[in-house]
């Protein structure tokens, strides 16, 4: 009976939602190519207006998207109060427990971690036509949600090269599927360049 209830609920809740979402589907912005049938962000955000302002948690998390101007004069205050910045780099298109677990053990090498993130032309050009799953937008607020990361920056280019050249930071980390040797070889030679640790 148990069962049958909350299988019930769930396919109302459901059904309510698309329902609600495919009403107000003229609403979403253009810069949405989300390819899920209700985009729930930007169904609160974009089609009911009246929703009222996010809560402190989708604030906190939308406050860590930076400009590239942003992350610049932030990485500035890291050095002059002696601070050590992490830094990776990624798609993140499809987030998962072993994205989580890397960026908590990256943040553990320093005393902040920034996550750059491919833009969608970036990552369509990497990736495919059929990419990404999620916008940059969403991929950003949901790296932005974790709280060992401090700062997401989106970028357009194919590869970090002038980015880590500006930021330089203490230390680079790449996730378990990457070694020293299978790294962007070009960034690799900018972090040597730097001094950064290759974590």
């Amino acid at each position: 009976y148990q069962a049958v209830l909350i299988s019930g609920v769930l396919c109302g809740v459901a059904g309510a939602y698309l329902a609600a979402g495919a009403a107000g589907a003229a609403g979403r912005p253009p810069e949405c190519n989300c390819i899920w049938p209700v985009c729930h962000l930007c169904y609160v955000r974009y089609e009911r207006p009246n929703h009222g302002a996010p809560t402190a948690m989708l604030q906190a998390a939308e406050d860590k998207l930076l400009t590239g101007e942003e992350v610049c004069a932030w990485r500035e205050r890291l050095r002059q109060d002696g601070r050590r910045l992490v830094m990776t780099n990624g798609c993140f298109d499809l987030l998962h427990p072993g994205h989580v677990d890397y960026l908590n053990r990256a943040r553990q090498l320093g005393d902040a971690l920034l996550v750059a993130i491919n833009s969608d032309d970036s990552l369509r050009r990497l990736k495919g036509p059929e990419r990404p799953v999620f916008p940059q937008a969403h991929r950003a607020l949901m790296l932005g949600s974790l709280a060992a990361v401090d700062v997401v920056l989106v970028f357009d280019t194919a590869d970090c090269v002038e980015l880590l050249r500006q930021l330089a930071p203490d230390v680079y980390v790449k996730g378990g599927d990457y070694t020293v040797d299978t790294i962007n070889q070009a960034e690799r030679r900018v972090l040597d360049e730097c001094g950064t640790r290759i974590a």
